[in-house]
């Protein structure tokens, strides 16, 4: 089974999850929401932005949560940003991304996961880390 559909929109599913992602995972400039790394708060605002803009035609983009990251990697076909911009994402880069994960023993920290090695982090919420926008999609219609 191929594990990920380009939709032919910018966007690509992950079928073992149900995910669609953007296809570009590099922050990309979008209207007036800036790009590049940002703080944990900025990648929240990022997103509301993304959604205000309609960003590819959808307004329910979010931050991934930690689980969500890790899943989108494949154990054994490190540096994970190789393979998947192999796989038909673009710009995914070596670094971290944020998720939407706080840290349950301090809420001044968030996961992050590198897209090098899969490493997962308790990241300060003010450090500056990449943003990978995703949305759930439902199975049942996606399937039609």
């Amino acid at each position: 089974m191929i594990r990920f559909i380009d939709n032919g929109n910018n966007t690509i599913k992950d079928t073992r999850t149900g995910l669609m992602w953007s296809q570009d995972a590099s922050t990309p400039t979008v209207g007036s929401c800036t790009c590049g790394t940002m703080t944990w708060l900025n990648a929240m605002g990022y997103i509301a932005c993304l959604n205000n803009a309609n960003y590819l035609g959808y307004n329910d983009w979010r931050l991934p949560t930690g689980e969500e990251l890790v899943s989108i990697t494949n154990e054994g076909e490190t540096p994970y940003c190789e393979w998947l911009n192999g796989k038909g994402f673009t710009n995914v880069q070596p670094y971290w991304y944020w998720s939407s994960t706080t840290f349950a023993n301090f809420t001044g920290l968030a996961w992050a996961v590198g897209m090098y090695d899969g490493n997962v982090y308790d990241d300060d919420k003010y450090s500056l880390n990449y943003v990978w926008p995703v949305r759930t999609v439902s199975r049942l219609l996606d399937n039609l």
